[in-house]
């Protein structure tokens, strides 16, 4: 479907509003584009014009969350992201870990200055905890994505897959969980200082590590079910556009004969 058709606004004085519709439409109808015009006098409804606009959008949002939901095999994914969680590794989160550390630090001694000793170490377990562990989810996210829109497409736009962040929300909600229960048991503390500092990142990492490997199977089944509860979202908000497109329907060029 074209979602962007041209109107042709007619105006007349000598004849009446449907002669002259009919009129441009044996002029324009021989077109290639027959079918991506519409005819709208100047003595018409306006409304028409809105609801035809309404109804291409509504058209172009379904037609885009029909192919996000049905371009590429649930398992086909399903696969993918628990590989992904399987191979997650030390170093990776690691990383993550430093770079959350890092920034943070970063911004503490553009808010206090460096003449606070231990601006560069306010940071508390739980806090570099539950950012990692939002930034392992984001990284996991976009690794199975690149993945994902590497696989053959029912359809050849990569634009019409989910959305690489939808992956990294669904993570995030099937792993959270496991955060706050491992927070109340075990999360307190801060650095005491620089020398103690890497020691800090690395138990961290490690725990991050830790809760991922110990619930894998039931991070893997929560993002099945969440991801499956997504898309029964989109094609509910589908259903309901649809709806909405037969109150809005235009007249269609023959109808003007």
């Amino acid at each position: 479907m074209i979602y962007n058709p041209h109107v042709i606004l007619v105006f007349s004085n000598c004849i009446t509003v449907i002669e002259a519709k009919l009129k441009v439409y044996r002029a324009y109808g021989a077109t290639k584009y027959h079918d991506n015009f519409f005819i709208h006098h100047i003595y018409d409804d306006s409304d028409h014009i809105s609801k035809l606009s309404a109804f291409s959008k509504a058209s172009f949002v379904c037609d885009k969350i029909n192919s996000m939901a049905n371009s590429i095999p649930e398992d086909s994914i399903f696969n993918i992201v628990s590989e992904e969680i399987g191979e997650i590794s030390m170093s990776t989160i690691g990383r993550i870990c430093a770079n959350v550390a890092s920034e943070h630090c970063e911004q503490n001694i553009r808010t206090k200055g460096r003449e606070h000793p231990k601006a560069d170490i306010d940071l508390s377990l739980q806090m570099l905890l539950q950012e990692t562990v939002k930034r392992t989810c984001r990284f996991l996210g976009f690794v199975s994505y690149r993945r994902i829109i590497s696989l053959p497409f029912k359809s050849d736009r990569i634009f019409e897959t989910i959305p690489q962040e939808i992956y990294e929300n669904i993570l995030f909600e099937a792993l959270k969980v496991h955060v706050s229960e491992y927070d109340s048991k075990h999360c307190s503390g801060r650095p005491s200082g620089d020398e103690n500092f890497y020691k800090f990142r690395r138990t961290v990492a490690n725990n991050v590590l830790r809760i991922i490997k110990e619930n894998i199977k039931t991070i893997i089944d929560t993002f099945k079910k969440r991801y499956k509860e997504t898309i029964k979202d989109l094609e509910y908000v589908c259903e309901t556009l649809e709806s909405f497109k037969k109150s809005c329907r235009p007249s269609s060029m023959p109808e003007c004969k």
